[in-house]
This record gives C-alpha cells, sequence and structure tokens, in this order.
C-alpha cells in the first residue's frame, strides 16, 4: 500500500459514478433488493434488528463483484445477488456481521445516557398535532453522534467483505488490514466522503425544494438516497482496487 494524494479520492468518486452509468440497471436492483430485504425482516420479532445489519457484508460484497465485472467489461447477471450467500461464503460474512451488530450495540450503550425517552415521545406527539418538530438537544447530539461513529466505524470495515471472500482472510485478519488500508489512505477517503456528501446532500436539497413535503418528494428522495449510497460503494471498490490491489484468479472464480 503506497501513501496516495488527497485528489485521489475524488478520482474514486468519479470511477463509482462512472461504473453506476455503465450498468446502472443491476447496480439498481442489487440496493433495492437491499432496502426490500432490510424492510422486510425489520418486523421480524427480536431479530428485526439483528438480521439487517449481520447481512451487510453479504450484499456489500455483491456490489463489489458487480463493480469487478463492470470493471473488467463484463455483463452482470442478476445471480450476482448470490454472491454472499453461497456456501462458502456466507458463513464468514456473517461472522463479519456480526462484529457489525456488536460494534452496533457498544455504541447505542455509549450514547444511551443522553438520548431522553420522554422528550422523543412528547416530540412525536407535538409533530402529530401540529406538525412540528422540535427535538431535545441531548437527544440529537446523541443520534448525530451514534451515525457519525457508526458510519466512520463501517467505513474502516468497508474493505472487510472483499478482503474475506477474495483474500480468503479470516474475519479478524481481514478486520485489521482493513482498517491498516483504510487509515494508511485515510486523507483521499476522506476526500471521496466530503464530495460525496456535498453533491448528495446539494441534490437531495435541490428534490426537496422544488417538490416540498409531497409524496413524489419522498419517493424521489428516498430513490436518490440509496443510489447515492450505491454510488459511494462503487467509489469503495475503486479504493479497494487501488489501495490493495485483486487477485484476479480469486475474484473470478466468484
Amino acid at each position: 500500500m503506497n501513501r496516495l494524494p488527497a485528489r485521489t479520492g475524488l478520482e474514486w468518486l468519479k470511477q463509482g459514478f462512472g461504473m453506476f452509468r455503465a450498468q446502472p440497471g443491476i447496480l439498481t436492483m442489487l440496493v433495492f433488493a437491499n432496502f426490500l430485504f432490510t424492510v422486510l425482516v425489520s418486523n421480524v420479532p427480536l431479530l428485526g434488528m439483528i438480521l439487517p445489519l449481520v447481512f451487510i457484508p453479504c450484499f456489500g460484497i455483491a456490489v463489489q463483484q458487480a463493480c469487478h465485472m463492470i470493471s473488467e467489461g463484463q455483463r452482470v447477471p442478476p445471480a450476482v445477488l448470490l454472491t454472499g450467500f453461497r456456501k462458502d461464503t456466507i458463513g464468514p460474512l456473517c461472522k463479519m456481521g456480526l462484529v457489525y451488530f456488536g460494534i452496533c450495540m457498544l455504541l447505542m450503550v455509549a450514547v444511551a445516557p443522553w438520548i431522553n425517552v420522554e422528550a422523543m415521545q412528547a416530540s412525536v406527539k407535538q409533530m402529530q398535532a401540529k406538525n412540528e418538530l422540535a427535538l431535545d438537544p441531548g437527544t440529537v447530539f446523541a443520534v448525530v453522534t451514534f451515525c457519525v461513529l457508526f458510519n466512520l466505524t463501517v467505513l474502516c470495515l468497508s474493505f472487510t467483505p472483499a478482503l474475506t471472500v477474495w483474500k480468503r482472510m479470516p474475519t479478524f485478519k481481514a478486520i485489521f488490514y482493513s482498517i491498516v488500508a483504510v487509515i494508511g489512505s485515510i486523507r483521499p477517503m476522506l476526500v471521496m466522503l466530503a464530495y460525496w456528501l456535498a453533491i448528495a446532500w446539494g441534490v437531495l436539497l435541490v428534490v426537496a425544494t422544488l417538490f416540498g413535503r409531497s409524496q413524489f418528494a419522498v419517493v424521489i428522495l428516498m430513490w436518490l438516497a440509496l443510489i447515492s449510497t450505491l454510488i459511494l460503494q462503487c467509489a469503495i471498490y475503486a479504493a479497494y482496487r487501488q489501495i490493495i490491489g485483486m487477485d484476479e484468479a480469486s475474484a473470478t472464480e466468484r
């Protein structure tokens, strides 16, 4: 792994957008399949909170495999969705997913003292009665802190699905190498995130301004949020390919 200039992050983002533009249909199918799965299992008692986190690496490697095929000039078949659910991959990837779940629980425990449940309930009642929302500052701080820390953690672990499947690394070795790779390239990573956030929020604000609070606006905003997340995943593949490098034989046999 070589030290990369900060502007490399913008190049990764451009490559991610280029991959999406090359085959938008299949990539959109992958992200909506993930979204649909999350919606369905979230209603399952007890497991509704666990399963979406556990299966993050399984869906993640499907997007990474699709990006690899696109970068190689291949057509991506719908069967790529099953990449992380095969007999030899689902076990290691679900172990990684349990790490995601454990981190999520630790962060929730850490921010819990700042969450005012009574204030949240009062805010919901006020919104229902007056269509206005007034949030408790401590709760806002806790939620924002949780989201920032969890997403930074996910970023540090973003190479783990590929390392697990393509490099055949055990769980904690993949975690170690992913963290080292991300931190070692932290400047271009942060530049990539900064540009991505600026573009995504800019587009979302424009749509919200044009269409207001209509149901159509909600659908468009949700679709754009999913697509922007997908483009970031494609950019992460571009980063993985440059920072760590592809084992072509291993990736192709998947």
